[in-house]
């Protein structure tokens, strides 16, 4: 993963307001829409192939 900082991308800052959903009703979100670990491997997969080509993809 890249260590670029991302604008308008502030994790951890303290200024940055809590998620209005706690993390169990995030939880049940996912299930509510069948989003598996799977799902989640398969977008990192996808983050480490476009790593680098984001300005491209926008640019088109």
């Amino acid at each position: 993963m890249s260590s670029e900082q991302i604008p308008g991308y502030d994790l951890g800052e303290e200024s940055i307001p809590e998620a209005p959903i706690s993390t169990d009703e995030f939880d049940h979100l996912k299930q509510t829409v069948m989003f598996t670990e799977e799902d989640e491997e398969y977008l990192q997969m996808a983050g480490d192939v476009l790593d680098g080509q984001t300005d491209d993809i926008l640019d088109v």
